[in-house]
């Protein structure tokens, strides 16, 4: 029989994550807790040395920003130390690394916020976001790997529904998210129900795991490879995890920048074509990754232009292809043109339930840049579920 697994999450960090971490351990249960670093040694909250012993049992300590500020209500310049300087904070505990995913305070979030968590963390937990394309709802698909992350909301009052979502998971093979606050208050689970749910999965024999072991990071959750040029190239110039496509007179180059305020990061892809071959240009820098029929993928990429001419643009495209690799008629399709010369966000949608892709297992990512001249600048670039959330979506 299929079974699944379950991520009980914890936000806040209270007191009472210490206590509840303790009763996992004693059935060999993994949680995350998501801590609010600013809240820290403060009276109700958990310990700095706590963070730390909860760390080395197995538990994951993750990232809730410093304030417990929703992220809308700020400017980028302003969210910025609410990233970093939580992540900084927890990893000077648990180690270079290690904090890999993040909750939204109050749920908050937009494009923005979304683009600029891209850059930093693996994976983001929201609340709510009901699942529930092509799947029980609350919980993901084994083996898939959404950036943004749904939640079940427990209290007391769901807490019967919770139960029977765990009875449902030891019978499909799917992820079960979860979270609550501090047990015993107002909208949280008492501490007898939290011990029920636990002894429940333990019966079941469901895995209780940590996010980053449900749903493994690569690339901040892209489904692409080095999704922001940071990996310096090889001996020959290459771009790891990319292919380039240029002719002779066209520049394809990792550049060294800061390329984007609100995002991390110390590179860019670059690429110029000299106007002297813009009639005939057709050059790209691409790679392709799997999809499966029947779900939907968003394409997106920070990017920005410069010295533009020519009849034709810079864009995304992307080509499907079956499992033998042969092309797919009529499914090579570009997106926008590119043409704002500061960083802005360009998408294009892969809808795989749409006539004529049926066969579809690999989709091919282009940076292409067609009948055009000029500078051309991309980082950030994602290939993501859109019904999973992402980015870009």
């Amino acid at each position: 029989m299929a079974r699944g697994q379950i991520c009980f999450t914890w936000d806040d960090g209270y007191a009472s994550a210490f206590r509840i971490a303790q009763m996992a351990n004693a059935r060999r249960q993994r949680h995350t807790m998501f801590i609010t670093t600013g809240l820290v040694d403060t009276p109700g909250r958990v310990s700095k040395h706590l963070i730390g012993v909860m760390a080395s049992d197995g538990h994951e300590i993750a990232s809730h920003n410093v304030d417990h500020l929703d992220m809308t209500g700020l400017t980028a310049v302003n969210r910025q130390p609410q990233w970093d300087a939580s992540k900084t904070y927890l990893e000077a505990i648990v180690g270079a690394g290690n904090v890999t995913s993040y909750a939204y305070p109050f749920g908050g979030r937009t494009l923005p916020t979304d683009a600029e968590a891209y850059g930093r963390y693996d994976r983001i937990a929201g609340i709510g976001l009901a699942q529930g394309y092509n799947r029980p709802p609350w919980t993901y698909q084994a083996g898939s790997r959404p950036f943004l992350i749904g939640r079940f909301p427990w209290s007391d009052t769901t807490h019967a529904q919770l139960l029977a979502l765990i009875r449902m998971t030891a019978t499909q093979p799917v992820t079960l998210t979860v979270y609550a606050h501090d047990p015993d208050t107002a909208g949280n689970p008492t501490l007898d129900q939290i011990n029920e749910a636990m002894a429940l999965v333990e019966k079941l024999g469901i895995p209780a795991v940590t996010m980053a072991e449900a749903f493994p990071g690569s690339g901040a959750g892209s489904m692409l490879a080095n999704p922001g040029f940071e990996t310096p190239v090889d001996a020959a110039g290459n771009i790891p995890g990319w292919t380039k496509f240029p002719t002779s007179a066209t520049i394809i180059e990792r550049l060294v920048e800061t390329p984007d305020v609100g995002l991390p990061g110390a590179a860019s892809l670059h690429m110029f074509v000299p106007a002297a071959s813009a009639a005939a240009a057709s050059e790209s820098v691409m790679q392709v990754f799997p999809v499966e029929c029947g779900k939907v993928y968003t394409l997106g990429v920070r990017a920005r232009v410069a010295d533009l001419t020519g009849a034709g643009k810079f864009a995304i495209r992307r080509n499907l292809y079956d499992a033998t690799g042969t092309a797919i008629a009529g499914q090579s399709v570009t997106g926008p043109a590119i043409i704002s010369t500061t960083w802005a966000t360009s998408t294009l949608v892969v809808d795989l339930r749409a006539a004529g892709t049926e066969g579809a297992a690999v989709c091919r990512f282009d940076l292409w840049a067609n009948q055009v001249a000029g500078h051309f600048y991309a980082d950030h670039c994602w290939a993501g579920e859109t019904i999973a959330g992402g980015p870009y979506s």
